[in-house]
């Protein structure tokens, strides 16, 4: 019988993977990414693996250092799911520890941060306290077909289908850090899939 349910089940979501495909999956471990690699631009910082608040090997950026991931072209439509994990490793002095920056060429974006005035992560439309040394898992879906997005901090919903411009694209996504010198926060798994029709978290765990 649970045979049967797999094969139903598993037809049943073909069309949702249909056309589905990962356009970056980074973890930050070797042999892509090693202790010491130096990213972005500027002063960038290398990756690490002694940022608190991950288990594993983290890409850690300081004194101002940043780093964007490009599509092979200028999205237009279809259904984009981008994840990613930030952290922040030590007391900070500075108004931006850390960001992350969803962009297109007709000057749409979604922007979250953590910030040190009362170590707060801010996003569209309000924000929440963070910790020291405790990892945050981020999750944006945003389709370009019905104009929104949705907005998860830990799995909670925090945005419901905010509406965006119909002319919004997606070229680039981007995590940078404050410019300040000494101060030090993390990122990891990063991953931006690309689909027509992904289903909500709450369809995937169905």
């Amino acid at each position: 019988m649970k045979k049967y349910l797999f094969v139903i089940s598993f037809l049943l979501t073909l069309p949702l993977m249909a056309n589905a495909f990962m356009l970056y999956d980074i973890d930050y471990e070797p042999p892509a990414y090693t202790n010491g690699q130096m990213v972005g631009g500027g002063s960038a910082g290398p990756v690490s693996s002694s940022v608190n608040g991950f288990i594993t090997q983290a890409l850690l950026l300081q004194d101002g250092g940043g780093i964007s991931y490009y599509a092979p072209e200028a999205y237009t439509s279809g259904t984009h799911r981008i994840s990613w994990e930030f952290a922040v490793n030590s007391e900070q002095f500075g108004a931006e520890i850390i960001s992350a920056l969803v962009d297109g060429d007709s000057s749409f974006y979604f922007i979250t941060q953590m910030t040190s005035a009362g170590q707060s992560i801010t996003y569209p439309g309000g924000s929440i306290p963070f910790n020291i040394d405790q990892s945050y898992s981020f999750e944006i879906l945003m389709d370009l077909d019905a104009n929104y997005y949705d907005f998860w901090i830990d799995g909670n919903l925090l945005n419901d289908h905010v509406g965006i411009a119909e002319d919004a694209d997606i070229t680039h996504i981007s995590f940078g850090q404050g410019q300040y010198i000494g101060l030090q926060a993390g990122i990891d798994n990063f991953q931006w899939e690309v689909n027509a029709s992904i289903p909500e978290p709450s369809t995937v765990s169905l």
